[in-house]
């Protein structure tokens, strides 16, 4: 399992890569201040993946991001500590909150 995790992660690190050498991002990347492009999916995703974490700042149309009560989708534990979750995570069968509420309370299709 960390041997897969680490070709994953190089994988991903080569695509990147090539994008940093020409200057320039995909239409579906977003590119960080210090010239790493990463998806445009990834961006106000509650997720810091930006070095500074300019993606959680702003979208990739330069529109504020939305706060977590605004838009996703607040985890609570038993330890009182908070974890935001993008909304389309909530019921999607894998548990993202450390105590499972996000899966919790689901209605099938």
């Amino acid at each position: 399992l960390c041997q897969l995790s680490l070709v994953i992660i190089f994988v991903v690190d080569c695509i990147y890569t090539q994008s940093i050498i020409f200057g320039q991002c995909k239409d579906n990347e977003f590119r960080c201040a210090d010239g790493i492009c990463i998806p445009a999916i990834w961006v106000c995703d509650y997720e810091v993946d930006c070095a500074n974490g300019e993606d959680e700042l702003v979208d990739i149309d330069g529109a504020e991001c939305l706060s977590c009560e605004q838009r996703g989708y607040l985890c609570h534990d038993d330890h009182r500590t908070t974890k935001c979750i993008p909304p389309q995570w909530r019921c999607d069968k894998w548990t993202d909150c450390a105590n499972g509420i996000d899966e919790l309370y689901c209605t099938p299709c």
